[in-house]
């Protein structure tokens, strides 16, 4: 089931790009100056000046990296920081900022929530993070799809609620939550939660922006909260809703504040190297991506750490309080060890993949380049397209099928070499200094240090 959603979507991606490139290479004959004609005549030009593979990498890691700028609302900085004196870049570059930092933080209290329920849609499993949110395990498939198409609804109001003002901003607002509480009581709770939780931390963040003192506020907002959070179970766990106000707690709490840093911080590393690579020029830039591709491995290292501590605090505190663990740890480790390629564990390697995104992305772009490189094929298309005129559209269908196939394969063989490089290094290369992942946790855990740090007070 779960290959068959994922193939149907590469199709659709493959098909949507292969009708983009078609209609491209129409576009030939439009008027100077208008967009069509503009990405018609960019198209050639990487196929006319990007001969060498390493040359055509360069010049779309610079574009991917002023999108991810965009992406990440800092892309105006001016100033050379201490960040970017650390990597020792000559020019400003945006790294380590307090509005990437802001996206974090949101990205972090959505992704895990929403990928226990995407999972949950499509294989229909029940695990332990499913039954923690309240998923019911044999619900008809067209009620998970109900619930992932609700969760899309409630995303867009939030967001136009965010970007309006005046009334148009409260009517979004209020659809949002009207949608949530239907979810709620007609397919799942936790589709509310998000929507509410996520509309409070940017209102916030909002407010701190406006005064000039975002930085304070994400520090004092981060520390305050996890400590809240981790207190809290003391006095909630002996309540007959602990289950329910628990497991809300746990993910849409402890674990976005625990996982936001970690999202930070890989972000920033990969934007440092590779702007550190385009700056040193040559083939600099595919060595520093493949530093920052182990350098993610350590970072993931740190965060299994960072989450085993943390749910165990969480845990540990709430039973002390009455109550009962929302997540323990050693049933948890005694199943991937059992089953690791069950779909009931899936979220959790979903979650610690996340800050090696850019990371993946990086060498899909590289491979690309490394296909588009070749001079036979790329000689080939640019022979077929006029400076001033359309292709011919008897000729179109096969340019875009190459064009097409170029990078999707490319982006197959990059990622495809990212993931064998953390195979190596998490499956060999870790067991062989004693960090084994999996081993580390159950070391970590058995250790239990919550419990002797309360011993010691």
């Amino acid at each position: 089931m779960t290959v068959a959603v994922l193939g149907f979507a590469a199709l659709i991606v493959f098909a949507g790009s292969f009708y983009r490139y078609d209609v491209l290479l129409g576009e030939g004959e439009k008027p100077e100056g208008t967009p069509a004609r503009a990405d018609y005549d960019a198209l050639r030009k990487s196929l006319q000046t990007g001969g060498l593979p390493v040359q055509l990498y360069t010049d779309w890691l610079t574009v991917f990296l002023r999108a991810v700028d965009r992406f990440f609302g800092d892309a105006d900085v001016t100033t050379h920081g201490s960040a970017a004196r650390l990597f020792g870049l000559r020019a400003p570059a945006a790294l380590w900022t307090a509005p990437a930092y802001d996206r974090c933080l949101l990205l972090a209290l959505v992704y895990p929530i929403a990928t226990i329920l995407i999972i949950w849609a499509i294989s229909g499993h029940v695990g332990p993070a499913e039954t923690v949110l309240g998923l019911a395990p044999g619900v008809e498939g067209w009620r998970r799809g109900l619930a992932i198409a609700s969760l899309a609804v409630i995303v867009f109001a939030v967001r136009w609620a965010d970007v309006t003002n005046g009334w148009s901003s409260v009517i979004w607002h209020n659809f949002a939550v009207a949608i949530a509480i239907a979810v709620a009581i007609a397919v799942i709770s936790v589709v509310a939660v998000i929507g509410a939780v996520a509309f409070a931390v940017k209102s916030t963040n909002n407010r701190s922006v406006a005064s000039g003192q975002q930085h304070v506020f994400q520090v004092l907002f981060t520390l305050l909260l996890i400590a809240l959070i981790l207190t809290g179970p003391y006095f909630l766990s002996s309540n007959n809703t602990w289950q329910v106000s628990g497991s809300m707690l746990l993910l849409a709490g402890l674990l976005t504040l625990l996982n936001a840093p970690f999202d930070w911080l890989s972000p920033g590393l990969t934007r440092g190297l590779l702007r550190r690579g385009i700056e040193q020029g040559g083939w600099w830039p595919y060595g520093l991506a493949l530093a920052d591709a182990a350098a993610a491995v350590g970072v993931i290292a740190v965060l299994s750490c960072t989450m085993v501590v943390g749910i165990q605090t969480f845990d540990y505190v709430a039973v002390l309080g009455g109550g009962l663990p929302i997540l323990p740890l050693r049933e948890l480790f005694d199943g991937i060890g059992a089953h690791p390629h069950a779909p009931e564990f899936w979220w959790i390697y979903a979650l610690l993949l996340s800050t090696m995104i850019p990371s993946v992305i990086n060498p899909a772009i590289g491979g690309t380049a490394l296909l588009r490189g070749i001079p036979g094929v790329r000689s080939r298309l640019l022979r077929f397209m006029p400076a001033d005129k359309a292709v011919p559209a008897y000729n179109r269908s096969w340019m875009a099928l190459t064009l097409t196939i170029q990078w999707g394969i490319g982006i197959v063989l990059g990622v495809a070499a990212q993931f064998i490089l953390l195979w190596l290094i998490a499956s060999q290369i870790m067991p062989w200094l004693g960090f084994g992942l999996l081993d580390m946790a159950r070391d970590l855990e058995a250790f239990n240090l919550p419990l002797r740090v309360h011993q010691l007070f």
